[in-house]
């Protein structure tokens, strides 16, 4: 039997059948879980994602890799559209977070809610609380989003629409994205894997997560979890700035 030949191209992957309800809770994480891995792939390389331990309106970090860049990001999904693609939400005020680096995404996720649409919005936040309109609904005031995925015509966010495919030119537009970063002064060290290695990073984890908790408890920082070990990216909520902070684990 003949392998196939890697170098040819695929067909488009067969798309599931299935069809499920979803709740809130569980549709959410989703389309948070498939921005990040756009990102991430469209970075090449450059881009990590964490998430915050805490939830305080951001819900995913965007981070250029060796570098403290971060941006701070708030998902909105759609799980369906009007038949002219268009969807709107109501947003509270009060959950609109005050950092002028951060970015409102917002998403389809169109059934069976394994990929994200071919299109999306991502919409800075000063422009965003600048020119959403504003309302009352249920006693409270929102801003009453509403926008069109079909990228036909014009409308007051079609400026931010975005295709997915072209995400690698919207992180080249973030400011000091494509800023050169210096190299490493010296390559990092080797740690050979020993028996009785793994109880060492087990209690690292603890006293990671202890640390984290024990930050956003006292100063309010947003810490963020993220792959790799040895450092936790902390984001001080309605700031700018951006320490990341060593943890170093002696078990």
């Amino acid at each position: 039997m003949a392998l196939l030949d890697p170098t040819e191209s695929l067909d488009p992957p067969h798309r599931p059948d299935w069809r499920s309800a979803l709740s809130t809770a569980q549709f959410g994480p989703i389309a948070e879980d498939l921005l990040g891995v756009s990102l991430a792939a469209a970075g090449s390389g450059s881009a990590t994602i964490a998430r915050p331990i805490v939830d305080r309106g951001v819900d995913l970090y965007l981070r250029r890799l060796r570098s403290l860049l971060t941006v701070p990001i708030q998902v909105k999904a759609f799980q369906s559209l009007t038949p002219d693609g268009n969807g709107r939400f109501d947003l509270p005020v009060k959950e609109v977070i005050d950092d002028p680096n951060a970015y409102l995404a917002i998403v389809h996720v169109p059934t069976p809610h394994d990929q994200l649409y071919r299109r999306l919005f991502m919409i800075p936040f000063p422009l965003f609380r600048e020119r959403c309109p504003r309302g009352i609904v249920q006693d409270r005031e929102c801003f009453l989003f509403s926008g069109n995925f079909s990228g036909l015509g014009s409308g007051l966010w079609s400026d931010h629409l975005r295709d997915i495919d072209r995400l690698p030119d919207w992180l080249a537009s973030i400011p000091d994205w494509m800023s050169p970063i210096p190299p490493v002064p010296h390559p990092p060290r080797s740690q050979a894997v020993v028996e009785g290695t793994a109880l060492t990073t087990w209690r690292g984890d603890i006293g990671r997560l202890w640390a984290a908790t024990e930050l956003e408890r006292a100063t309010g920082l947003a810490a963020a979890e993220r792959s790799g070990p040895r450092f936790l990216p902390a984001h001080p909520v309605g700031r700018t700035a951006r320490p990341r902070i060593l943890l170093d684990d002696y078990a």
